[in-house]
């Protein structure tokens, strides 16, 4: 038990230790040897970890102020330079575009006599991109048309233009400030009755472009490298991602919503950040529908020719649907069974056949964006004029009021 106790603890320091060693060390000594004078040199920085755009505050501590060796701290991986200020103080500016990463503190030297010196010190500063949701409507559109915002008013496409649809990162208007953006686009169909038939969830990453396309794949791979839910991105979805969809319904309703990444813990949480957009999939202008009513007679040009009628009534409707709002025009053409005590039951004196001119009051409630229930957005409710035509009676006008359902 003794060995496997002293094991336990061996591999907590080397833990320890190797958790040490990778974190940025901002202060270290070094010896600094020329021809004619050796110097201990000892480095800090104000503090480990910085953001681009921030300022660095390097400390040089010399054991001997008269010496004649000369000094310039650099860090050369990044192309930053120091600027001297006073008693041995150092400082410089992050840029905006810096690649982030763990970066030693270079010393270069010179002595009396001219003669030059490169000292890498163990003084390691740690450099991290500063990452920060930009608004997402300031850096997306969407192709070959932007949608609407209002779910009862989407943007009618074709066919080629829903296969064509995709959202374009307009990279130049990142902030500079802003690191890369990691959004999550979400699309949903959803049937002109309302049902959600399918929901396509997508994680993709963006970034403000830096003119240079080498540098571009750099920072991608390192964003990719750094954040798993990223790893299987592609590089080309920087600039634009394809939506993909096809085998929609007539009408079909399409949701697009693109909005931040709240599992990558970057910036404050701004809920209203997002952007939705609709568009629907452009059908026939002429739809045929099977229409099972309910009348009710109020009024019959021939009262005096007495006919019962029964309750029931079945019919083949026509819709006429716009073709840039989708909706159906509220009134409708239909050729049916009337009158009879089930759709096919035709006797004398009771039911025959009828042609309805049928007014929809639930369609005109749609017109004017009342809100309707997917529920009963098949039911028809309203008046229809009909010329009817029982079984060896004379033929008639009526007036009805209707109920039914169109399948």
């Amino acid at each position: 038990m003794n060995i496997y106790k002293s094991l336990f603890f061996i591999l907590i320091l080397i833990c320890f230790i190797t958790n040490n060693r990778l974190q940025a060390q901002y202060h270290t000594d070094v010896l600094i040897k020329t021809t004619n004078d050796d110097e201990y040199i000892s480095l800090s920085t104000d503090k480990p970890v910085y953001i681009s755009g921030d300022t660095i505050h390097l400390k040089l501590h010399r054991e001997n102020d008269t010496s004649s060796i000369s000094l310039t701290p650099v860090l050369p991986n990044n192309g930053i330079s120091f600027t001297a200020e006073n008693n041995n103080t150092y400082t410089a500016v992050i840029p905006l575009n810096v690649i982030p990463g763990l970066f030693n503190i270079r010393l270069n030297v010179q002595d009396k006599e001219k003669r030059r010196y490169v000292y890498d010190t163990d003084c390691i500063i740690e450099i991290e991109e500063n990452k920060t949701f930009e608004n997402i409507g300031n850096y997306i559109s969407f192709e070959p048309i932007d949608g609407s915002v209002d779910l009862k008013k989407p943007v009618t496409l074709d066919k080629k233009q829903v296969q064509n649809l995709k959202i374009v990162f307009l990279r130049d208007k990142i902030s500079e400030q802003m690191g890369p953006q990691f959004v999550i686009i979400k699309t949903t169909v959803i049937s002109r009755e309302g049902n959600t038939l399918q929901t396509i969830e997508r994680r993709v990453m963006t970034f403000k472009s830096h003119g240079d396309v080498f540098i571009d794949r750099i920072k991608f791979n390192q964003y990719r490298a750094a954040y798993g839910p990223y790893s299987a991105t592609s590089y080309n979805e920087i600039n634009q991602v394809q939506l993909y969809l096809d085998s929609l319904p007539d009408w079909a309703v399409i949701k697009v919503s693109v909005e931040p990444d709240y599992l990558i813990k970057i910036g404050i949480r701004n809920q209203p950040n997002a952007v939705t957009r609709f568009f629907q999939l452009k059908g026939p202008t002429i739809e045929l529908g099977f229409f099972l009513g309910f009348p009710k007679v109020l009024y019959d040009s021939r009262a005096y020719d007495t006919t019962e009628y029964g309750n029931t009534s079945a019919m083949l409707r026509f819709y006429y649907v716009n073709s840039v709002t989708g909706h159906r025009l509220p009134v409708n053409l239909g050729i049916g069974t009337f009158g009879v005590n089930s759709p096919f039951n035709l006797n004398k004196g009771r039911g025959g056949f009828a042609i309805s001119l049928f007014l929809d009051v639930i369609d005109i409630l749609e017109q004017i964006s009342i809100y309707v229930p997917a529920k009963i957005n098949k039911v028809s409710l309203g008046f229809d004029v009909s010329p009817f035509f029982p079984i060896k009676k004379k033929w008639r006008i009526l007036v009805n009021a209707y109920i039914g359902y169109t399948f």
